[in-house]
């Protein structure tokens, strides 16, 4: 390449802060992509479609080292592409690239791909492909990347995998595959720039901290319900497991469909869900109660706060969370009482997204994470909602993507669990990730069958 090994630009604060967490095996994403395919997939044609990727995704191109003393991204060669196929499973692999960082001066990311020779169908909520392609896409793979936040987020890596699929379809189905570009790797200066003059501010103002503290802490009982379900052993080896169940297409119809009927987001739905689940669980623990105070967190793109027009190719790390808000949650909701406590939840989160002083609320989480200011943000249930992802994989000739999960590493942290949703195929997805430093398999295994066993009862037809 001419431009290759060219200073590309300083990287942000944000982003040399999750390279240093990524060095301390923390929040090493990984998202696993689920496909099926009418013919083998051969190894080079996968070699063939990275490179493709490579060329045509500039966050892809890139190295984190020094300059000057300060951290720049630097172009690298595309010889540097970390690319296997693996003669382990997908579990291995994810183990893997949850816990091993990325060396300075190397490419950011890592691929893996995973043939299944005997693909499991049933029971299908644990199955990865679908019984309706095994005729005509008998060929399954898993073909599982690693990224390191420093280069994206959600919002990047789900576009960047949605571009490998329909490369990947050129490419198997003899294709010309051209070089426009995916994504913009180029830092938003202006959104920068807001957000640290507003921790700036928040240095000098006490009083408008003191008002977002108690803001997050409105509501809080006097002990979190966690301490009855968490079980933390040094002894227990630490890892970041992943427990996924999946709605057939019928059923997640209709959960849409009663979504849209109540008013509510799927998102808002879910945490209703996960909320009452985590509540049956509790009381199949023996804590029983009339209430129990939840208290829920989610993820948020900040990219909303953008012109519309500049936010879908802007690829980087533009994330933050919401504030802690608990809810008091009944032993027993069932029926009207369900979709009730929904637009609660609903009703609070998105006044939250409305507030006219978003900005500054967001800025203040930020604040509070790099100032060691975390605990105030435990929470009990914590929310990743990548949303219909359907449409940016269909298309495809030679192959079927049939799910896309994502995590990133915890086992290093102080985070017990968190649950993330996504739709593919029509099919909703429910994953329980959880840290084994503080969590038993035997509990995270009972949550996430009570949150199925919610979902089964409300879309029930």
């Amino acid at each position: 390449m001419g431009e290759e090994g060219k200073w590309v630009r300083k990287a942000s604060r944000n982003e040399v802060s999750m390279d240093s967490l990524n060095e301390s095996e923390t929040l090493l994403v990984v998202y696993k992509m689920s496909f099926s395919a009418r013919r083998p997939v051969q190894t080079q044609e996968v070699e063939q479609a990275l490179r493709h990727l490579y060329r045509k995704t500039p966050n892809l191109r890139v190295c984190l080292t020094d300059k000057d003393g300060e951290k720049w991204f630097k172009e690298v060669d595309e010889k540097m592409i970390d690319f296997e196929v693996s003669a382990v499973g997908v579990e291995e692999v994810t183990e893997f690239l949850h816990t091993h960082s990325y060396p300075k001066d190397a490419i950011l990311w890592r691929a893996r791909l995973v043939p299944v020779a005997t693909p499991c169908y049933h029971p299908q909520h644990l199955s990865s492909f679908h019984t309706d392609l095994q005729g005509t896409f008998p060929h399954c793979y898993h073909l599982v990347f690693g990224f390191s936040h420093a280069i994206g987020d959600g919002h990047t890596f789900i576009r960047i995998c949605a571009a490998f699929s329909h490369i990947l379809d050129s490419v198997l189905s003899g294709k010309e595959v051209d070089t426009k570009q995916i994504g913009c790797f180029d830092l938003n200066e202006e959104y920068e720039s807001k957000i640290e003059e507003i921790k700036k501010r928040l240095l000098k103002d006490e009083v408008w901290r003191e008002e977002c503290i108690r803001e997050l802490n409105e509501g809080k009982p006097e002990s979190s319900i966690l301490q009855h379900v968490l079980s933390p052993c040094e002894d227990r080896p630490k890892k970041t497991l992943l427990h996924t169940q999946t709605l057939d297409k019928a059923a997640t119809t209709r959960l849409v469909e009663k979504c849209r009927a109540a008013k509510v987001t799927l998102s808002s739905c879910m945490a209703a869900v996960c909320n009452m689940a985590l509540v049956d669980l509790l009381v199949e623990k023996g804590v029983v109660q009339d209430t129990y105070t939840v208290s829920n967190m989610h993820m948020i793109n900040m990219r909303r706060t953008w012109p519309k027009e500049t936010t879908e190719h802007a690829f980087g790390w533009y994330i933050s969370s919401s504030f802690r808000q608990f809810f008091v949650t009944p032993r027993t909701v069932d029926g009207d009482e369900f979709w009730q406590y929904t637009r609660e939840i609903h009703s609070k989160f998105y006044s939250f997204l409305q507030d006219e002083q978003f900005m500054e609320k967001a800025a203040f989480v930020k604040w509070c994470y790099s100032t060691g200011n975390r605990q105030i943000f435990k929470r009990d249930l914590s929310f990743n909602t990548r949303g219909n992802l359907t449409q940016r994989f269909e298309g495809t000739k030679e192959i079927t993507v049939t799910n896309l999960l994502s995590s990133t590493s915890i086992h290093n942290s102080t985070i017990p669990w968190n649950d993330i949703v996504g739709t593919v195929r029509g099919r909703l997805s429910h994953t329980t990730k959880y840290n084994t430093s503080m969590v038993t398999k035997a509990t995270a295994l009972q949550y996430s069958d009570l949150v199925y066993a919610r979902l089964l009862k409300i879309t029930a037809p």
